[in-house]
This record gives C-alpha cells, sequence and structure tokens, in this order.
C-alpha cells in the first residue's frame, strides 16, 4: 500500500473502498488499486501488483504475506532481509530500528513534484472551490495534477464556508440523486436566476442554466433580461451537440414564460426536442436545477468572502463556480461531469485561489526599458479554450488574460466581513456575465469610484487646510473658545495659525498663535476643519475603501500588506485543537507636519 500516485504504472478506482485498520487502530481506505514499477539499486526493475492506493497512509508498505502467496521467500536476518524469487536474488531490505526498509531508486523528477506539491489543506480548500475533504479525496483517483495536502483538516472551519454555505437543519432530506437518462444530452435541465439587485459590469441581472442530467455538467449564460433565454439556449445547444456528436432529446424547465413563448415553443418544434414542463408552483419537479443554482450561488458567496471580494466581481466568482463543479467528484456520477462529456480526465494542476494577489507579467511591446515588468492584479478564473488565467488589474480595473503570473495564494488580502458588504445591502449574489471577451479585446470594468469633490472653503495664506472629509457636506456645530499660550519672546511677529488635531483622542495641542477673539468666521473655518480632522481617519476596512480619498487608503494598505511579508512576520500554522484564534483590525492613521497639513496615510495590521 502507499500514498503516492505517481507510482502507480496503472491504477483502477475501487467501487467500494477498503477499509484497513492500521498500527495505532486508526481505520483509513483504500480508494484504487493497480500496478507499481520498482527499480532498485542493482539496476533491476521490480513490478508490484494489486498494490492499494491510501491517500491517508504514511510512507509505502509491503505485505510479507502476499509476497509468499506470489512465491516470493523471505529471509530475515539480524540486519537485513533478503526475498528471493526462485533461485535468484529478487529485493534486499535493510533494517531500521523495528522495520526493514527496501533500497530502490527514487525517480528524482517525479519525488521533487510530489514533494513540492504537498500544500496546506486550506489552500488546496479554496483553490477547488471550498469543497469537502471527502469530495477532495474521491478527486485524488478522478483527475491529474491534484496536489496531496500537508496537513489533516479535521479541526479547519473556513470563514469563506461559514458565510457562504450556513443554513439551518433540514427537517427532512429527499435530495435529487437519481439519473433518469441513458446517455449525454439525452435530457436537459434548465432555470432562470434573477433579477438580482446588483449588476454586472455588462449590465446583466439574469443567469440561465442547462444541466445535463446525465453528466451533471453544468452550463450557465447570463442576461439583461428573460427574452434571451431562446438565444442562450441555441448558444448552449451548438456547443454541446458540436463538443459530444449527440443530439438533445428532452428539455425540462419551470411554466416561466421565457420557455413558453411562442418563439421557443417552434424552435424546439423544429428541432426534434421535446419539452417537459413542470407543474405550476411545484419547483420541486425541477429540483435538479434549482439543487444547481444554490450550488454555484454557494460556492461563488464562499469565495467572494474569503478573499474579501467586494459583490460587483460575483460575475467573476459564479464563472469559476461552474468551471471548478464541472471538474470535481458528485454523489451521483462515478466520474467527473468533464470526463463523462469529453472523455478525458480534468487537469487541475493549475488551480488558485479564487481572488488572490498577484503579479501578472507586462509584454517587452507594451513597456520601456526602465518600466516594471509587472501589474499588481488579483484572480478572477479561467478562460476556456485559452492557456492563461483571468486577472483583474488592480490599477487600472480592467480584466485581463495573462499567461505569465505569480500568485501570492497564502496572504489574506482584506478584512472579508467589512469588504464584501459593499454599498448595497440585503443583495443576493448572483452568477456573472460569464461571456469571455474576444481574442484581441481587453473588458474593461470600473473598480473605483474617481469622483471629485469640490472643496467646501477658499484656502488662505494664513490658515492650514486639513483634507476634506469624506461627507460631501460639514454641519456647522458650536466650539469654545481656545485659549492658545506662546512664548513672549517668538508672539511678536507671527502669523496666526490654526492647527487641527492629528486623531481622536489625543491630547489638546499648543499652537503658536496670538490669543485672539474668535469670530463668526474664524469659529466656521475651526469647526469645519476640527469635523475634517475627527471624521477624517476610518475606522473600518470597509470605510477606508470606500470614500473619496481611497485610493490613499488603499496605497497606504498595500504598503503594510508588502512590508509585512517582506519582513516574514507571520508564519502559517495548523491551528491548535480547540483554540480560539485572536482576531485583529486594520487601524488608520494621518500624519501631519507642522502645519496641520496630511504628509502620509498610514494602516497598521
Amino acid at each position: 500500500m502507499t500514498s503516492v500516485r505517481d507510482k502507480f504504472v496503472s491504477m483502477k478506482e475501487l467501487k467500494t473502498p477498503v477499509r484497513i485498520t492500521i498500527a495505532d487502530g486508526k481505520k483509513i481506505d483504500a480508494v484504487a488499486m493497480g500496478t507499481v514499477g520498482l527499480k532498485l539499486m542493482d539496476g533491476t526493475s521490480v513490478t508490484l501488483s494489486d498494490v492499494l492506493y491510501i491517500p491517508e497512509v504514511e510512507g509505502s508498505l509491503i505485505s510479507v504475506a502476499k509476497l509468499a502467496e506470489k512465491d516470493v521467500v523471505a529471509q530475515f536476518s539480524k540486519d537485513k532481509c533478503v526475498f528471493r524469487y526462485g533461485d535468484a536474488t529478487s529485493m534486499e531490505a535493510k533494517r531500521c530500528g523495528n522495520v526493514y526498509k527496501l533500497k530502490i531508486v527514487r525517480d528524482e523528477v517525479c519525488h521533487a513534484a510530489t514533494a513540492s506539491r504537498k500544500e496546506p489543506w486550506a489552500v488546496v480548500h479554496a483553490r477547488h472551490g471550498h469543497i469537502p475533504y471527502k469530495r477532495y479525496e474521491q478527486l485524488l483517483t478522478m483527475a491529474d495534477g491534484v496536489p496531496r495536502v500537508a496537513d489533516t483538516p479535521s479541526d479547519h472551519v473556513c470563514a469563506g464556508c461559514c458565510m457562504g454555505k450556513m443554513r439551518e437543519d433540514n427537517f427532512s432530506r429527499n435530495p435529487e440523486k437519481t439519473v433518469k437518462s441513458a446517455g449525454v444530452l439525452d435530457l436537459i435541465h434548465s432555470d432562470v436566476m434573477g433579477p438580482m439587485q446588483t449588476k454586472t459590469p455588462g449590465g446583466c441581472t439574469y443567469a440561465v442554466t442547462f444541466i445535463d442530467d446525465f453528466s451533471r455538467h453544468v452550463t450557465v449564460y447570463f442576461m439583461k433580461k428573460k427574452a434571451e433565454v431562446l438565444e442562450k439556449f441555441k448558444m448552449f445547444k451548438a456547443d454541446m451537440e458540436n463538443a459530444t456528436g449527440r443530439k438533445i432529446k428532452r428539455l425540462r424547465s419551470d411554466n416561466g414564460g421565457e420557455y413558453t413563448g411562442r418563439l421557443f415553443k417552434e424552435y424546439l418544434s423544429k428541432q426534434g426536442i421535446r419539452h417537459e414542463k413542470t407543474v405550476p408552483y411545484t419547483p420541486q419537479q425541477n429540483g435538479l436545477a434549482e439543487r444547481m443554482n444554490r450550488s454555484l450561488v454557494e460556492m461563488a458567496r464562499c469565495m467572494l468572502y474569503h478573499e474579501g471580494i467586494n459583490k460587483k466581481w460575483w460575475a467573476e466568482a459564479v464563472n469559476t463556480s461552474a468551471w471548478i463543479i464541472n471538474r470535481i467528484p458528485n454523489t451521483v456520477t462515478v466520474k467527473t461531469p468533464y470526463e463523462i462529456v469529453y472523455q478525458k480526465k480534468p487537469q487541475l494542476k493549475n488551480l488558485k485561489v479564487f481572488g488572490a494577489l498577484g503579479y501578472g507579467h507586462i509584454p517587452d511591446e507594451k513597456r520601456r526599458k526602465l518600466d516594471a515588468k509587472a501589474f499588481k492584479c488579483r484572480f478572477m478564473g479561467y478562460e476556456d479554450g485559452v492557456k492563461g488565467y483571468r486577472v483583474l488589474d488592480v490599477e487600472t480595473g480592467q480584466v485581463k488574460i495573462v499567461r505569465t503570473v505569480k500568485f501570492m495564494e497564502t496572504t489574506s488580502t482584506g478584512d472579508f466581513m467589512t469588504e464584501v458588504e459593499g454599498d448595497d445591502k440585503d443583495e443576493d449574489v448572483a452568477a456573472p456575465h460569464a461571456t469571455a471577451p474576444s481574442h484581441g479585446q481587453t473588458q474593461t470594468l470600473t473598480i473605483f469610484n474617481d469622483e471629485v469633490v469640490p472643496l467646501q472653503h477658499e484656502v488662505t495664506t494664513e490658515t492650514a487646510i486639513v483634507p476634506a472629509p469624506s461627507h460631501s457636506m460639514i454641519t456647522r456645530s458650536r466650539t469654545r473658545h481656545i485659549e492658545e499660550t506662546t512664548d513672549p519672546e517668538e508672539a511678536e511677529g507671527r502669523k496666526k495659525q490654526i492647527v487641527a488635531p492629528s486623531a481622536i483622542g489625543t491630547k489638546r495641542q499648543k499652537v503658536n498663535q496670538a490669543r485672539v477673539k474668535p469670530s463668526d468666521e474664524l469659529l466656521a473655518i475651526e469647526g469645519g476643519q476640527l469635523m475634517a480632522a475627527t471624521e477624517e481617519v476610518p475606522k473600518t476596512y470597509a470605510e477606508a475603501t470606500t470614500r473619496q480619498d481611497q485610493d490613499e487608503w488603499k496605497k497606504a494598505i498595500a504598503s503594510e500588506l508588502e512590508s509585512l511579508i517582506a519582513n516574514k512576520t507571520w508564519k502559517l500554522v495548523p491551528k491548535p485543537a480547540h483554540q480560539r484564534p485572536i482576531g485583529c483590525r486594520w487601524v488608520f492613521a494621518l500624519k501631519r507636519d507642522e502645519k496641520g497639513q496630511v504628509v502620509r496615510y498610514k494602516a497598521r495590521r
């Protein structure tokens, strides 16, 4: 038995996992069986058959009893064990403590790849759309390039999953777990989501899904209005029939007007497709489509909250969710939907955490000698038919497709609890506008609000101005007379200055100013400046990233994160059992000069 999948020459998945009890009493499951090829130190090649693949087992073990059944004789001595087959010595194992270790030639390339792919469960979990660990175990034998995890997820609690999937316990459970078709495209389930309160950058408020009953393969299209369902169905039909060589036979949907219109009926009739409609007010009859829509939205919500992505990017999140769902196991089919449809295993070695910060390469043709060679971006998903990633250029707000990019998947980028809230409340997270930009074009999406708010007061040479507060209006409040002290020798000839406090709760600063009786105009200026000073520093991450001066705060946040990474301030470790981690938050401040003018925006984590 072994946990190293790359050692297998051939492998077959077990329909029923084999339960094995190891030395410490722990029970583990073998999920596949196959043939392993070994190369001994003397150059001899040995083939072992009926080897069990157990992802949870540590190392590789050989059963002497099984070797004996194959007429292999084991001769144990004080320091070694010799295995003979017939008159020849086939293998030799050296004693190390209480075990005998077989000396083999390790495939350095394979070994290095396996070692480098052993990663934290939290990262692997996020990459694969927040799937449960049991689903991940199934995926190990159903796809290539799946990394092994370095830690056990028994105590792992994912904040993204809590925010995206938590719901009340069911009173009863009757899931849609039966396949009602004989082949791919025999039966297609469809449903429309929307209208959503938040529009996609392309202006879409509806989403329509088409699910193949036999494979559970899902395709999502996004619309500005329901009337586009027929157009999207034609696109789906052409794509899937061309990919599979099969024809759609039946379509199942509800009684919505988008499915029962005259044009839709005429098209289905001409194509020879039978339309099965549910009984009015009985969504349970279209349960597969309803459940798939929920799965898409839940996975998208998990990814958004996990990385603190604003809700306006749910378009890219659901597009990525559909891509992942088609490439992971489910509770109905033996293979992944992708393999059933396209007759080959999915390749997942290039999976990345949605929303992860990264740096994309700038081609030589688009930069000059001293320009930066990379741009800061965030991972936004995968592009079908293109060997590249969809990324969001943080500076320009454009979604681009790049091939060379480095992601920092283990670096948290913000407070997801506040960042995802955005400006709209009580919004449903919906599927995005998944239509990819055509080749040679770049889809431009607005990411920041660049609105300029005019100053409320004129600037004079005698007044140290504090930058305007985030609110567009300043309410005049009642202020008390402030008496400032000054050195008599320095008071003469000095200009009048007004300096606002640098932060809330600090001691009142002594201002070098002659004692003056405040006039109404002066009080108004003081009141406006003091209000600006006290309201200027944001209290939360969400406030800092939605204000008029949000660009300055975002630069301060990015600078702080880069400093923490460069200085290796923290190290990721597994959370101790039964321990509650200490939370943290962003703290913001302003650095001012002697005149009270802001010279630096500061953010600390």
